[in-house]
């Protein structure tokens, strides 16, 4: 094989796997559940903030997945981009979910007490790809 061909080769090689990593980087959303309501969104800061201005109400919130059950998914923690947290319960709607620890995550459900504080029930959820309407 020549020299030139050998090139050729390689960089083709090169540019297949760097299509495919571009094609692997752009994920796909996957939702669970009915579709989102027109519930309102809501930050976690507003959630911790005035539990009882949202208590029992639908809402929507999102934030990146900081813990997930490791069996079946059912239920996360979600963090905002200042490091504050809300547990997210999601076994009472879906017997088993996948794991995506690190990603991003909407919910739809409702701020219920929970022991002396907050946990928020989810109905629906989508899981990374672009936020829902």
């Amino acid at each position: 094989m020549k020299t030139s061909q050998l090139r050729w080769m390689i960089l083709a090689l090169l540019v297949g796997v760097g299509a495919g990593m571009i094609g692997c980087a752009r994920q796909k959303a996957e939702h669970f559940g009915p579709a989102f309501t027109d519930a309102p969104r809501v930050t976690i800061a507003q959630l911790l903030a005035d539990p009882e201005a949202y208590r029992r109400q639908t809402v929507r919130v999102a934030g990146d997945i900081e813990r997930q059950c490791p069996s079946s998914g059912c239920w996360m923690f979600l963090r905002d981009e200042e490091g504050r947290s809300i547990r997210v319960e999601l076994g009472d709607y879906f017997a088993e979910l996948p794991r995506h620890v690190g990603q991003r995550a909407e919910v739809e459900g409702e701020w219920i007490p929970h022991g002396t504080g907050h946990q928020f029930i989810g109905t629906r959820v989508t899981f990374g790809g672009e936020a829902a309407p």
